[in-house]
C-alpha cells in the first residue's frame, strides 16, 4: 500500500532532524531539543489544512479550476495569522502546479504575500518539484527586505535566515527541492556520491 503524503513527509522530516542532530550536534541519538522539535513537526503535519493534498496554486482537476478554493484557504491562513501573529509562516513547495504558472495563480500568491508583508509576518518559501526554482526566486533579494524570503537556486550552499525568540536565535534553512543533477553540478567534488534524491539532500545538509 502506498504511504500517504503526510506519512511520507513525517518520515522525511524525521530523517532530516536525525541527520542534523548527528552531524551538527554530534549526538548518537536524538537530543531532548531535537525530540521536541520532531514531535512539534509531526503535530503540525497532522493538522495541515491541506490534508493529503498540496496547495498547488492554479491546479485544475478534470479541467475544473481550484483557484476559488485556494483563495479561500489562503484567506483563512491570513485570518488566523492576523489574530495569532506567528513568528513566521513556512511554505514548503509545491507553490504552483506548474513550472510556468498561470497569471491568475501568480496574482493570487502575490496578493497573499503582500498581505503578510503588510502585517509584518515573515514568510519563508521554498520551491518544490512542481515549481521552477529560478522563476520562484525572481526578485528574492528585493522581497527579502520586506520579510518575504524565497529559496534561491541551489549553488552548493543553503540560505539561512535568523529569527529571534525568547530562547535566542532560530535559523530557518531555505532548502529547495533538489534533483541529483543539481547537486552534482553545484558540488562536482562529491558528484560520484549522488545517485538518488536522498543522496542529494543528505549531501546538501552536510555542507
Amino acid at each position: 500500500m502506498k504511504a500517504s503524503r503526510i506519512a511520507h513527509e513525517k518520515k522525511t522530516v524525521e530523517l532530516m532532524i536525525r541527520l542534523y542532530c548527528r552531524k551538527k550536534e554530534k549526538n548518537t541519538i536524538l537530543c531532548a531539543d531535537c525530540e521536541e522539535l520532531l514531535r512539534y513537526a509531526h503535530a503540525r503535519l497532522d493538522h495541515c489544512p491541506f490534508g493529503e493534498k498540496k496547495s498547488h496554486i492554479g491546479k485544475r482537476v478534470n479541467e475544473f479550476s481550484m483557484i476559488e478554493d485556494q483563495k479561500y484557504i489562503l484567506s483563512q491562513i491570513l485570518h488566523a495569522a492576523k489574530i495569532k501573529k506567528p513568528d513566521g509562516i513556512l511554505l514548503s513547495g509545491d507553490i504552483y502546479d506548474s513550472t510556468i504558472p498561470s497569471a491568475e495563480a501568480v496574482q493570487v500568491f502575490d496578493a497573499f504575500l503582500t498581505e503578510l508583508s503588510v502585517e509584518r509576518i515573515p514568510a519563508f518559501i521554498i520551491s518544490g518539484n512542481h515549481d521552477s526554482a529560478e522563476r520562484l526566486a525572481f526578485g528574492s533579494s528585493l522581497m527579502g527586505k520586506s520579510g518575504i524570503y524565497f529559496s534561491r537556486v541551489y549553488d552548493g550552499t543553503i540560505e539561512k535566515i535568523p529569527l529571534q525568540d525568547a530562547y535566542g536565535t532560530v535559523w530557518i534553512h531555505l532548502l529547495p527541492f533538489l534533483r541529483p543533477a543539481v547537486v552534482r553540478h553545484a558540488l562536482p567534488e562529491r558528484a560520484e556520491e549522488v545517485s538518488y534524491a536522498a543522496d542529494a539532500v543528505r549531501i546538501a545538509l552536510e555542507q
